[in-house]
């Protein structure tokens, strides 16, 4: 395969029995963590803090260009920071009755990134390349350039949020009220395909530098940059009573009520599947020439909120309940068990996929191609891609879809704690725990 010899030119000189030099890569880490904090008291019943912190950490690309070692591009070099801070005040209106208000800002830079080197083009390979001078290759038995999860990738994370607690204490009752509401906002932008992401494991030869040398690609993944905007607001609303039943017995029951807005993902990368219109060859008025069955924004039956691909859930309720029993009332014997059941949210790069699939960034998987390693699209490329209506689907399109329907993760747990005291310095206590995940 041309090239392969033209990337063998490149790679390191042989030295040791795999064919390749070895190496060891300097840590030039660098990690600050600054803090800074301050209270004050105003008078007997409010008192103020603030808080802010400053997370940084630097580390240069293992590569340094030039003659520098070429497999060095699997150390990737990162620029990351991390800005919070918090500001709170408490108010104590009597002896019973306390408040508390906070307020939190968080901002977040990651930034991944490597010191230029070749693309798939540079070779002579005939694939277009949305970031020049980058190229993800794994060869089984061999080496690793530039590995997908190293690639260039700028991450920014933004939350705000305010949050409000109230506590009163009413006879043998403590009640609890609270309220926490959360904006967040993303912005993602990804390039692990960009170039391909190309493997050669050795299935056609059995050898993996075998494999590259002939050209025979296991599979490369390819796609245009990931660009994810996203947006998310979080409201949850809570109850509690902790009610000493009599001098041995104390409950505590309450509720949490957090509903569900989805994911909004501001520029629209994203697509829902519906069975009975894939089942009757329906297609998208939006993008033409989608797949049956696949739903995007402006299509009918694309949920009605926002571009979230999701039904808002509005009864995710949480109860929880407890007890603990002093059997004999001197403090010597404990029963104590509680339930609860709570909501999860999935994690914030979850429509990553949708940002890279067909027709936004057209990302295929191909399998051994037929015109191997240097045309591994056969004259076919369909990138750099332009998303409009007509847009072309490529053979071997990657998807990710979501339910309109989906309910958050839940789990729920119970526990059950028993614990006597021996004597004057001894204890011993004996714990049960059960939890069950469920999502669908």
């Amino acid at each position: 395969s041309p090239a392969a010899m033209n990337m063998a030119k490149r790679l390191p000189t042989t030295t040791d029995p795999c064919g390749l030099s070895t190496f060891a890569v300097a840590s030039n880490r660098d990690e600050h963590q600054p803090i800074v904090r301050a209270d004050y008291q105003l008078g007997q019943s409010h008192s103020f803090f603030g808080r802010y912190m400053a997370s940084k950490f630097t580390q240069p690309p293992g590569y340094e260009g030039g003659s520098d070692n070429l497999l060095k591009t699997d150390t990737p070099g990162a620029e990351d920071m991390v800005h919070s801070t918090t500001f709170g005040e408490t108010t104590v209106f009597s002896a019973s009755v306390v408040n508390s208000l906070r307020f939190a800002v968080n901002k977040a830079k990651v930034h991944n990134f490597q010191t230029p080197f070749f693309s798939p083009s540079d070779l002579g390979v005939k694939m277009y390349s949305y970031l020049p001078g980058y190229m993800s290759v794994n060869v089984t038995g061999g080496f690793i350039l530039y590995s997908g999860t190293n690639t260039d990738a700028l991450f920014f994370n933004d939350t705000y949020q305010v949050a409000d607690d109230l506590t009163m204490v009413r006879g043998n009752h403590q009640f609890g009220f609270g309220v926490n509401v959360q904006y967040w906002t993303g912005d993602y932008t990804s390039s692990s395909r960009a170039n391909g992401n190309w493997i050669f494991n050795g299935s056609a030869t059995g050898l993996g530098l075998a494999d590259l040398l002939v050209g025979r690609v296991t599979t490369v993944e390819h796609g245009g940059l990931g660009k994810l905007p996203v947006d998310n607001t979080y409201l949850g609303i809570y109850g509690q009573d902790s009610w000493r039943l009599t001098d041995r017995i104390t409950v505590n029951g309450g509720v949490r009520w957090e509903p569900y807005f989805g994911q909004n993902v501001r520029n629209g990368v994203i697509s829902v599947f519906n069975m009975d219109n894939f089942l009757k060859g329906v297609h998208s008025k939006v993008f033409l020439k989608a797949p049956a069955g696949l739903l995007y924004d402006g299509d009918p039956g694309f949920p009605a909120n926002g571009r979230t691909g999701m039904n808002k859930q509005w009864w995710n309720l949480s109860p929880r309940g407890g007890f603990a029993w002093d059997v004999h009332g001197d403090g010597r014997l404990a029963v104590r068990s509680s339930y609860a059941m709570a909501y999860d949210f999935m994690a914030g790069e979850y429509h990553n996929i949708d940002a890279n699939a067909p027709p936004f960034g057209n990302r295929s998987l191909i399998t051994d191609p037929p015109c191997l390693f240097d045309d591994p699209y056969c004259g076919r490329d369909p990138h750099p891609i332009t998303t409009n209506a007509n847009t072309d689907y490529p053979a071997f399109g990657t998807f990710g879809t979501m339910d309109p329907n989906i309910n958050s993760p839940r789990i729920q747990s119970w526990n059950l704690t028993v614990e006597k005291q021996l004597g004057s310095q001894y204890g011993v206590a004996v714990s049960y725990r059960s939890e069950e995940h469920t999502s669908e």
